[in-house]
This record gives structure tokens, sequence and C-alpha cells, in this order.
């Protein structure tokens, strides 16, 4: 077997011991130190890659450690590109769901939800499904990438899962990734140098996130390919979550949302369901987690949302992301929009005059055309009775 890449030594917050600080409310609400984060529960105790002989994709702790080896090693993560203890990097948010999906019961619904990250995980699970796509095929891509070596061997259950058409096409998505898009971010970063460096480095950081959205979206269309049977299986209102959810990456991909760990204390994991949809959970949801109510009913409204509709807001998100302060402010501006009631109509006036406003003399001028072929229309309307 090959010998894994060699990891960082992160001597700063990602090393620090276990933590039993967690209070979920403040994880989901953000402005937190990564002692009071929900990594901090077991990122630690984490097996490193070289310490696993076999990788059981339906053992959590096993999946964390992918993402944990993705972020370390120097090859595909590390200090140098990424900050100390490598907390701009775009894994940490993958984590973050994986952690969410196991607490709430979604990768095991026949077991009580763990508390520190080492559940195990049923494989009819149709969350574990999509979580496999940005776990294990990352990591795969990587290896194929010849970025990281892999293990000795998976498990038998999980070299069957990766044979399946759909998951060596997300597999060669994100090889495609790494051997390109993570590969020309790094000869950019190398090449920085100056006092301007560090935001030259953010842009390109930035503009690796947008990439990497890309090919997230590419991962969760093979995710649903091969899913189809588990997500029937799931309870109504939890399927069309799901089915919510999917729909949501269009929308985070047109804003390029950050997913790196900087992103995440600062502004929390939001409200995501913290129990599975079963019959009455709305009811309960409403009455004693209404943040995580008004995230669901935004998922489903999503999720009824027709493909047209949906196309118009990943357009109005686009054009207000291009600008980089509206970028900036998005965590907080989706949180005034999802659960804000004072400042929403405010909230809302602001993003118009965002989407609308001319970037440039080429902006100004489609403006224009618009403009100018609306009011020959309003014209027409009117003149047309009299014709």
């Amino acid at each position: 077997a090959m010998l894994l890449a060699p990891t960082a030594s992160l001597s700063g917050i990602a090393s620090s011991p276990p933590s039993s600080s967690f209070v979920l409310s403040r994880w989901q609400a953000g402005n937190v130190r990564w002692s009071e984060s929900g990594f901090a529960r077991f990122w630690s105790d984490l097996p490193t890659l070289q310490e696993l002989t076999v990788l059981d994709a339906l053992q959590v702790s096993h999946r964390h450690a992918c993402y944990k080896h993705l972020i370390n090693s120097d090859s595909t993560g590390g200090e140098a590109h990424f900050g100390r203890d490598a907390q701009y990097h775009w894994l940490w948010a993958y984590s973050a769901q994986l952690d969410w999906q196991d607490r709430s019961g979604r990768l095991n619904p026949s077991s009580p939800p763990p508390s520190s990250g080492d559940g195990t995980i049923a494989p009819s699970s149709w969350w574990q499904v999509m979580n496999f796509m940005f776990s294990i095929c990352v990591l795969q891509g990587a290896a194929d990438a010849g970025l990281v070596a892999l293990p000795v061997s998976f498990t038998s259950d999980t070299e069957a899962f990766l044979r399946q058409p759909a998951v060596q096409a997300c597999s060669e998505c994100w090889r495609d990734f790494w051997e390109q898009d993570h590969a020309a971010f790094v000869a950019a970063a190398r090449k920085l140098q100056g006092g301007n460096s560090e935001l030259e480095l953010q842009a390109l950081r930035e503009e690796l996130q947008r990439k990497v959205w890309l090919t997230h979206t590419q991962a969760m269309e093979c995710g649903l390919r091969v899913s189809s049977e588990e997500l029937k299986a799931l309870p109504p209102d939890e399927a069309e979550f799901g089915l919510g959810w999917v729909k949501m990456v269009d929308l985070l991909a047109s804003v390029v949302w950050k997913t790196d760990l900087a992103t995440l204390l600062q502004g929390g994991i939001g409200y995501l369901p913290s129990q599975r949809l079963i019959p009455g959970a709305m009811a309960t949801m409403a009455a004693e987690a209404p943040k995580e109510h008004a995230a669901v009913a935004s998922a489903l409204q999503l999720s009824a949302m027709p493909d047209m509709g949906l196309r118009l807001a990943c357009l109005f998100w686009r054009r207000v992301a291009r600008w980089r302060r509206a970028r900036q402010r998005m965590p907080e501006t989706l949180n005034n929009l999802v659960y804000g009631k004072r400042f929403l109509p405010l909230s809302l006036a602001r993003l118009v005059a965002l989407a609308v406003a001319p970037r440039s003399l080429q902006d100004a001028v489609g403006w224009l055309l618009v403009a100018t072929v609306a009011g020959v229309a309003a014209a027409a309307r009117h003149l047309a009775p009299g014709l």
C-alpha cells in the first residue's frame, strides 16, 4: 500500500482537546469560539487515516476522518494556503453537515442520536447516500488525482457502493476538481508575494469556492441518481424537506456561499431541524424550535418551486452577489429574510437595489435595452385596442 501524504502539524484551535461546553443554540446562531462549536466535541478524538486499516463508510467517525485528513494534508489543504488551522478550507461545512445529520438521527433512524460523532450509519438512509458523495467520493477523487493515498482497504460494502456507475461518476467529478481547480488555485497561490498577498489569496479562495459549488452541484445530481428508492422510503415531510435541501444548493452556489470554518464560527450552522420530520414533528417544532420550523418551512417552499422559478431566484441572487460587501453580509442577510420580522421590508428593498444597480457599462446598457423593450411592449398593448 502507498504511504499516506503527511499532514500539517496544526497547533491552534483545531487540535484542542474535546470540549464539554457545546450548546446547540449557540452553534446555530454563531459568533462562537472553537471550544463552543460542534467540532470541539469530537474532532481531536477522530482516528487518522493512517490508524485505520479498513475504512468503513458506515462509521460516522471514519467519514469525519476523511474530512480531517483532506483539510490537514498539505497536498489538499494545510495552513500555507488556507490559514492557521486551515480555517479557510472549504471542507469544514461538509463535516458540519455530517455532524448535523448524525445528531438529528438522519443517518440511522433506528438508533438514538449519538452525542460525539461516533455513530453507526444505516445503509438504507437517504441522507447517508447523499453524504457519501461529499465525503468518501471526495477522498476517492483526491486519491485518483494522486494527492493522497487511500487506507489499505475499504469494507466490502464501501467498495461495492463505490463501483456503482453514478458513484463512480461522482468520484470522477471530484478527481477533475482536484486535478484542475484545486491545482490551479495552488499554483496561483504559490506565486503570491508582497504586501497585498493576503487580499489576493482571499480572492483566490473565493474563486476556488465558486468551483467547489459547481462540483458540488454535479455530485448532488449523482447522489439523486443512486438514491431514488431511499428517498421514497422517507416520511413525506422528510422527503420534501430533503428535496428542498437539494435545491438550496443552487441558491448557495449562486452567491458563492463560504463553507470554511471561519464563516461557520462567525455565522453559525443555521437552524436545520434537530429531529426527523416524522408525522407530528412540524407542530412540535413550531412550539419548541420556531427558527428550525421557519427553516424547514422555507425548504418545503423551495421543494415545491418550479424549475423556472428556481432559475430566476438564482439569477436574482447572482446579481446581488456581484457586490463584494453583499457577499460578505450574506449570512446576516439570509438570517433576516428567514427569521427577521422587524427589518424585513428594509432588507428586501436593499436586495432589490443591489440586484438592479448596474456594476458596469455593459450592465447599464443591458438594463437600458430591457427598459426599451418593456416600453415598446407597453406602448403596443396600449395601442392594440385602437388598431
